[in-house]
């Protein structure tokens, strides 16, 4: 056997499986999925299915038609974030051989009625629900928890089985009876810890249409293990409440698309105290702040352009909000490009509109808009003016003075290691000491309630972790942040 031979037969194979119905979304996802770190010795695939007769069919066809040992079945609004996933799952499959599938949020207990939508109890996500992004944190495993069924945002396998497109075949309950199936197989199903989080699951709100008569399918199918269907009132005004929601969307896109934005505001505002978990009416939500924050700024030609439909604010609310996350992750925005020109070269930019859609799309508003404007700068040469006049700082008590003063002088500490030590270090050590500092920072600033990173200090920082620029004047900036800290509190005054 020569030397190709035995490359391929130990060739392990990832296959990345997508049943979409968005190709914005979907382009999106794969995306995430091309940042993704690949083992020597392993190769991948993307299957992507579209408009599939039910999640379960989609997947079937999937399968059999991929020869991958290790398959990854996600929804076209999940993006993987992690970059060293596909050398995670590996090592823990191969760890622990009676684990059948991984999931990120599960169960560990046996839920009767089988809502387990409303009782996910360990697993980690970031989560973007249309109005907030954040982590969705239920309890992190410390290894790898054993569950009853997992979500069906992100469903990891090591062996194939027939997914139930017999009895499910819609959208609902493919994933629990999935998990039933492994565990009937003699199969574990398990939650991993997470050192870092695996992904984002921009999910909005579901509809919840058909979820009683697929939970009532579950019930009926499984009842020997114990499932019995009662009817649920809550998720009947649920969906009651949904379809009234929608029946108030036309009125509201109607003010928008004839510029009555005050009316359009007055809607949505009925209408969101009236429900709120419903994705279009969130989106809407949101496009009409970022609006609302040029009419208020006199911005011309930003996000809103006058006569603007309300289809494109929607397409282009999306561009935004893909492009936001994409700097916080730190994923290449290389094809974005003609999107960063068009905000460069719009009069009178302030970016608030781009403000405004970051405080519901990404974690980190601040950081993420100063990448953005630096990201601006380093393309066109423009200057952004940014001001974030809502981060007001106020006096920190007693407790966080301390803790201000004790994490001043460790910053203290491993800047001057690192002084001595940087000539010696890779640029890629340096960039991750670099990044160490400014969160440390920013998790001192948001805790406390005090002051702000600052301009200066974020843009020497993407200088030296995006162009390998020398980090010395990153950390003069650092010292000089921690000095008239520590002034401040010592002597009451900054100098």
């Amino acid at each position: 056997m020569d030397k190709g031979e035995r490359t391929v037969r130990f060739m392990k194979k990832v296959a990345f499986i997508i049943c979409y119905n968005n190709d914005r979304f979907v382009e999106e996802c794969i995306k995430y999925i091309s940042c993704l770190r690949i083992p020597y010795g392993v190769e991948t695939e993307i299957i992507t299915i579209a408009g599939a007769d039910s999640m379960a069919a989609g997947y079937n066809a999937a399968m059999h038609g991929s020869d991958a040992v290790y398959k990854v079945y996600l929804h076209q609004d999940v993006f993987i974030v992690n970059e060293n996933f596909i050398q995670e799952i590996i090592d823990i499959f191969e760890q622990y051989p009676e684990y059948g599938m991984l999931g990120v949020l599960g169960s560990t207990g046996m839920i009767p009625d089988a809502r387990y939508l409303m009782r996910w109890d360990v697993g980690i996500i970031y989560l973007d629900d249309s109005l907030r992004q954040g982590v969705h944190e239920k309890r992190d495993p410390e290894q790898l928890q054993e569950v009853e069924a997992i979500d069906g945002m992100i469903m990891i396998t090591r062996y194939d089985l027939e997914w139930r497109e017999d009895v499910f075949d819609g959208f609902d309950f493919y994933d629990v009876s999935q998990s039933m199936e492994f565990k009937k197989a003699g199969y574990k199903v398990g939650v991993p810890c997470q050192n870092d989080i695996w992904c984002n699951h921009v999910c909005g709100h579901s509809k919840l249409e058909q979820y009683e008569v697929y939970r009532e399918r579950f019930c009926e199918e499984y009842k020997k293990e114990g499932y019995s269907f009662k009817p649920d009132t809550e998720i009947a005004e649920e969906i009651l409440k949904k379809q009234e929601v929608q029946k108030r969307i036309p009125l509201i896109e109607a003010a928008m698309e004839t510029g009555e934005w005050e009316q359009a505001g007055s809607l949505l505002e009925n209408t969101m105290g009236f429900y709120i978990y419903h994705t279009q009416i969130c989106d809407l939500y949101v496009i009409h702040k970022a609006v609302q924050t040029e009419i208020r700024g006199n911005i011309r030609n930003g996000f809103y352009q006058k006569g603007a439909a309300v289809k494109e604010l929607r397409e282009k609310y999306l561009k935004y909000k893909f492009l936001l996350k994409r700097l916080e992750y730190g994923k290449p925005i290389d094809d974005m490009e003609p999107l960063l020109w068009q905000i460069a070269e719009s009069t009178d930019r302030e970016l608030s509109a781009e403000k405004a859609i970051a405080g519901h799309t990404v974690a980190n508003r601040i950081r993420v808009i100063w990448k953005l404007k630096w990201e601006l700068q380093s393309l066109s040469g423009k200057v952004c003016t940014v001001r974030f006049g809502d981060e007001t700082p106020v006096g920190p008590g007693q407790e966080d003075r301390d803790k201000i003063r004790n994490v001043c002088l460790s910053l203290q500490q491993i800047i001057e290691k690192l002084e001595k030590t940087k000539q010696a270090l890779k640029a890629e050590d340096t960039c991750l000491y670099a990044r160490l500092i400014l969160e440390t920072m920013e998790d001192l600033v948001r805790e406390t309630h005090w002051g702000e990173v600052g301009e200066e200090l974020y843009m020497t920082y993407f200088d030296c972790s995006e162009k390998d620029r020398d980090i010395t004047i990153f950390l003069i900036l650092c010292q000089e942040w921690i000095r008239r800290t520590l002034d401040y509190f010592e002597n009451g005054s900054v100098s």
